[in-house]
């Protein structure tokens, strides 16, 4: 690249020109006045200033401050010129804001209007945050109530150190108190304002013209460029077009690359039946490579696909049957709440009579995890048994309920660490986050792939949403389309 004979002497005209032009409009503008407000901490600082910065941001108080200036309701065009004028940051002490004005008088009436709505919104913040804190140690309470009462039925049986539970309520309870204390106290103001007096500032048109002018030299200069990269660049991207549509296949598309690691942790077969050796043997396959990857006990392994209807629940069955023949300890749980199959799958039902233990679900575990619950045995022949959690009825958490829903399957699994491996069959990534929100709690996860589906794209898909999640993905599994399978049955039984 190299620059053409006019280049330098057209960008120094053009900086020149604009520097004046600049020059000249800022020397005619006439001072503006601002006063400097120091908000300083009259109690312990929250920790940090961002909340109170943001608030200063916000629409709302900016449409308080308009309000308070003007005596009346703000025009919106009115709320959006405050941020012209007020400029808030960070001070060491506290809150710095400068508030600018025409005049000084104008100057003096936005800082009154700034100290009055900012003052007011202050207060307001204390007592929100002290309900919210009271709320968190109310809950604090119930739960630990909760944990104390569990204990105390189980009795013996309970591993909980009920002394230890006690004061744990004990001071839950205390903390709430004094949430209950400070809030009945009455809020006082976080934060006091010392006001500058008012100065003014002048124009400053020399330091715009130089920017001005030398933004605008620069610019020049690099519109006086010419080289030859540009066809250079033009013609390889002609070139790469070329070829890709050379190797496209008739119809004008290209198919989807294959996966860079085309090897699987276990590839299914399709074929139909129940007890059959084609399945047994990748199921195994894909088993010994879930021990031979996590030594935690107990293992949570993910069973998920990308998209619905891709044979997740199938390979969850086999790979928690093929653990459990192998002489691992292990729990198959139904945590596809928006599509539960486990239980048709083992033909269980809720309630199988009147007289019944009603069988509890993955919905009762997560929403009581302390509840007397107890697992469902499924006899597989020769003296193995698997055991179950299945989910009955298809449900879907409120709005805005479901992180706090599944965020109980840790206290789940401090019931279930008698395990060596808990398969979890999860919902498809593409359907809800269900699978995002049990991501905490499990070692590793594997993905469920229907062979006419499989291609980098969709691998790349999953690994991304895994990733995300922070869950390790220890492969990938083949399914081959097949029709409806039943899986492998057993006997089940409450135990």
């Amino acid at each position: 690249m190299r620059l053409t004979p006019r280049a330098l002497p057209l960008a120094l005209a053009v900086a020149l020109a604009v520097a004046g032009v600049v020059y000249l409009g800022g020397v005619r503008r006439p001072p503006t006045f601002e006063v400097l407000q120091l908000w300083t901490w009259t109690t312990a600082p929250p920790g940090e200033a961002g909340p109170y910065l943001a608030a200063l941001a916000s629409a709302e108080l900016r449409a308080e401050v308009a309000n308070a200036w003007l005596g009346r309701a703000p025009q919106p065009g009115e709320v959006d010129a405050v941020r012209d004028w007020l400029v808030a940051r960070e001070d060491p002490a506290g809150i710095r804001i400068t508030v600018r004005g025409g005049s000084a008088e104008e100057a003096e009436e936005r800082s009154e209007a700034v100290a009055e709505a900012f003052a007011a919104w202050s207060i307001e913040h204390v007592v929100e945050r002290r309900e919210s804190e009271l709320s968190a140690a109310q809950t604090r309470v119930e739960e630990a109530t909760e944990r104390v009462r569990a204990a105390q039925v189980l009795g013996p049986a309970s591993d909980a150190d009920v002394p230890t539970l006690l004061r744990e309520r004990d001071a839950a309870i205390d903390a709430r108190d004094a949430a209950l204390t400070a809030l009945a106290t009455g809020p006082t103001a976080p934060l006091d304002v010392r006001r500058d007096v008012v100065r003014a500032r002048p124009p400053t048109a020399a330091r715009d013209a130089l920017v001005s002018g030398a933004v605008a030299g620069v610019l020049g200069l690099l519109a006086g460029l010419r080289g030859s990269t540009g066809s250079a660049a033009a013609a390889k991207r002609r070139t790469q077009r070329y070829a890709s549509q050379r190797a496209a296949p008739e119809g004008g598309r290209t198919r989807d690359a294959p996966p860079s690691d085309p090897a699987a942790l276990a590839r299914f077969p399709a074929t139909t039946g129940d007890d059959v050796p084609a399945l047994r043997s990748p199921a195994e396959a894909l088993a010994r490579a879930v021990v031979a990857h996590d030594a935690a006990t107990p293992a949570v392994v993910l069973v998920a696909s990308v998209a619905s209807g891709e044979g997740k629940t199938t390979v969850a069955c086999h790979l928690a049957e093929a653990l459990t023949r192998a002489g691992r300890r292990t729990l198959l749980v139904d945590a596809s709440l928006w599509s539960p199959a486990l239980a048709a799958r083992y033909d269980l039902v809720e309630a199988p009579n009147a007289v019944s233990t009603r069988i509890a679900s993955t919905l009762d575990w997560m929403q009581r995890p302390l509840g007397k619950h107890q697992v469902v045995g499924v006899d597989l022949g020769d003296e193995r048994r698997m055991d179950l959690v299945p989910q009955f009825r298809a449900t879907r958490p409120a709005p805005g309920t479901a992180a706090a829903l599944f965020g109980a399957f840790g206290d789940a699994l401090g019931r279930w660490r008698g395990y060596d491996v808990v398969v979890v069959d999860t919902a498809a990534l593409d359907a809800v986050d269900d699978t995002i929100h049990l991501a905490p709690f499990a070692t590793a996860a594997v993905v469920v792939v229907d062979r006419r589906l499989d291609g980098r794209r969709h691998r790349d898909d999953a690994r991304r949403r895994l990733r995300d999640a922070e869950v390790p993905l220890l492969g990938f599994v083949i399914n081959e389309p097949r029709g409806p399978d039943e899986g492998i049955r057993g006997s089940a039984a409450v135990g």
